[in-house]
This record gives structure tokens, C-alpha cells and sequence, in this order.
């Protein structure tokens, strides 16, 4: 049967609203002051669009974006974000990275998907342990093809070159996570972490 990939889009997007709004009414409950716009921090006060508010501790929430890879044809590409947006899944896709992120892509849409590939630029969820790597590729991602030492080396119109070839469908770019810490940079010190 043909899924409505918009109308699951659409539920996932309504289930993600009503989480956040759980999540921020029982942070609010717990006593946590969450103010949102544009703000100058000082010693024992955060401004905020005009206004002043002063605390004992502040926690600075500043999420995160997908990393980019420098390749040419990134127009060609998506990320997570632009999956929701789909209003047919595609008959192929190329899911370039190699983590977590990868993984449950590759899983959801293998189920859909007529054909699902991973790139990896080297090894498949490197991180983790071997016998749960082999798990997931053999129990979890058994009809997703998993190509490992193959670092793409640009996106096209149709799919993706790699040195050694070419693969057709539609490309998502799964190759981590950069925080948004650019936005608090000389107001708190910066680390790898």
C-alpha cells in the first residue's frame, strides 16, 4: 500500500508540538523562568528584549544545526530538517553519513523506501560496540545498503559521485551536528564541548 507520507509528516509534526508544549509547562512548574528573544547577559541579570531579569543560574539553550559538509552541489541535498517537508517519499535515497543520525533515517525510510543506501566515509556507527553494529545491521537495517570507505565527493542533480562511482536518488546529509554556539561566543567561554 502507498503511504501518505504528508499526512505522516503532519502527524509527527502535531506530536512534536504537543511534546514541546509538555516539556515547556512542566519546566515552567518546576520553577524554571523561560524567556525567549534577543539577550544581553550581565553579572546577576539577562536583558531581554528591554527587560531585566535577574538569576542565580542561567542556562543558555542554543539547540543545534546540521553540519554541512564542504562539498559541491550541496543545493542538490537535504538534511533532517527537510524531511518532514516531503510530499511523496522518494523510490531511492542516499543517506550520506555514518552515525546515529544515519541509522534512524535509513531504518524509517528502508520500511517506505524502495531502495535505501548509506554512505559512510568510513566505518558504519564506528562508535559502537560490534555486536550491537552487527545487530542493527542485520536485524535493523537488513534491507538498507551500507557502503563503508566511500567518502562522497559531490552531489548532483541525480544522486552522488564517490571516487570510485556513482549512486542515484535523493540525498540527505546525515553527518552530525554543529551547536549553535557561535550566538553566545565572548559572553561564555567556549569549548570542544
Amino acid at each position: 500500500p502507498k503511504i501518505d507520507f504528508e499526512k505522516v509528516a503532519e502527524g509527527i509534526k502535531n506530536t512534536t508540538a504537543k511534546i514541546r508544549g509538555v516539556i515547556t509547562s512542566e519546566t515552567r512548574k518546576a520553577g524554571v523562568n523561560i524567556v525567549t528573544g534577543s539577550a544581553k547577559i550581565e553579572e546577576g541579570f539577562v536583558t531581554v528584549d528591554g527587560k531585566d531579569y535577574p538569576y542565580d543560574k542561567l542556562i543558555i539553550a542554543t539547540g543545534s544545526r546540521a553540519f554541512i559538509p564542504p562539498l559541491t552541489g550541496l543545493e542538490y541535498a537535504k538534511t533532517y530538517k527537510d524531511i518532514l517537508n516531503y510530499k511523496d517519499v522518494p523510490e531511492k535515497m542516499i543517506i550520506v553519513g555514518s552515525g546515529t543520525i544515519a541509522t534512524e533515517l535509513a531504518s524509517v525510510f528502508s520500511l517506505i523506501c524502495a531502495e535505501v543506501h548509506i554512505l559512510c566515509r568510513s566505518t558504519f556507527l564506528k562508535k559502537v560496540e560490534p555486536d550491537i553494529r552487527t545487530y542493527i545491521r542485520e536485524k535493523l537495517l537488513k534491507d538498507v545498503q551500507i557502503h563503508e570507505n566511500i567518502p562522497v565527493t559531490e552531489v548532483t542533480p541525480e544522486g552522488v559521485l564517490t571516487k570510485s562511482r556513482s549512486f542515484k536518488g535523493e540525498v540527505i546529509l546525515a553527518v552530525g551536528m554543529n551547536p549553535n554556539s557561535e550566538l553566545v561566543r565572548g559572553i561564555v567561554e567556549l569549548g570542544k564541548r
